[in-house]
């Protein structure tokens, strides 16, 4: 909970954070002593004032002073600085915005103070539990450790509704949700991309088709002059994978246009895949010989004598 009135004689700790702590919150939190010594059982036994601070509430508070064995005050309370607790790997989140900044940095940027949770009832008069900090062993004992933890929380309260007792989230649950619906869209978004290439390919065969129908005395007369089969089929092949790239790098070029347009109007980053251009481009082309093999098979087979006679 954040707290303003915890000071260091006349130096305050304005918009820090103080917990008051069971004695295995440092080692489920991956804390580290860089200084002093932890909380002890007869701490908590004989309600000892003791408190520990990390290293930002140390600078806040001390400007550079040793901190262990000073007295702070934490709600008009003398409490003794034994130690400053440090986390193993400090998280260090990407931050885009001020709203951001206030919900990752904002208040513990200056610093946070621990102190024994039995001792939370000297300085503000209650000891409700608020939060419960637990690790479970492996990922299949999520699920069984957030429930036991909200039966344990919910045991300190005398309330019969539903509504206002602690409720356990299972995870993994939600994450295999989560997962199912982006296969689900992504059959989704397979199936209608196979059915635009499907249609498109279509449509590329028929223009093929009247190119052959139209050049057939183009075609009869390169057979007449020794133009062979392969060289009829390259030719048209050609056309076709030439055809169908010419719209792929169109396409690319809209989409890199799009996603700029809806990164400024959105604001929100994008992030462009030069192997997926690539990829994108030479899967058009395939499209493009795939469904223009059949009229360029039909011109390379065309009678030279009957397409001459053509008209």
């Amino acid at each position: 909970m954040i707290y303003y009135n915890i000071f260091y004689k006349n130096v305050s700790l304005a918009g820090g954070y103080l917990y008051g702590i069971e004695q295995n919150y440092l080692d489920t939190c991956d804390f580290i002593l860089r200084e002093g010594r932890g909380f002890d059982k007869e701490d908590y036994k004989k309600q000892r004032k003791v408190a520990l601070l990390d290293s930002d509430s140390e600078q806040t508070l001390f400007q550079g002073e040793s901190a262990v064995g000073k007295t702070i005050e934490i709600n008009k309370e003398p409490f003794t600085v034994i130690g400053i607790a440090q986390k193993l790997e400090e998280f260090e989140p990407t931050i885009n915005s001020f709203e951001e900044y206030n919900n990752y940095k904002g208040n513990e940027s200056l610093g946070v103070v621990y102190i024994p949770s039995a001792c939370w009832c000297i300085p503000y008069q209650y000891d409700e539990p608020q939060n419960v900090v637990v690790r479970a062993s492996s990922t299949e004992t999520m699920t069984k450790v957030g429930q036991k933890s909200a039966d344990i929380l919910n045991g300190y309260m005398n309330v019969k509704e539903d509504d206002v007792k602690y409720k356990a989230t299972n995870v993994l649950e939600l994450a295999a949700q989560i997962q199912s619906s982006s296969a689900t869209m992504n059959t989704q978004l397979i199936w209608i991309a196979s059915i635009s290439l499907l249609v498109g390919g279509i449509g590329v065969m028929n223009i093929m088709l009247v190119s052959v129908t139209e050049r057939t005395k183009e075609i009869g007369l390169k057979k007449a002059i020794g133009a062979r089969k392969k060289v009829i089929l390259g030719q048209f092949l050609t056309e076709a994978a030439v055809l169908t790239s010419v719209g792929g790098i169109i396409g690319v070029v809209l989409g890199i246009g799009l996603s700029k347009v809806v990164s400024k109007v959105a604001g929100s980053p994008t992030a462009i895949s030069v192997p997926a251009i690539i990829g994108s481009v030479v899967f058009s082309m395939l499209i493009g010989i795939i469904f223009g093999l059949l009229p360029s098979v039909k011109a390379a087979n065309l009678n030279p004598i009957d397409a001459l006679r053509s008209e």
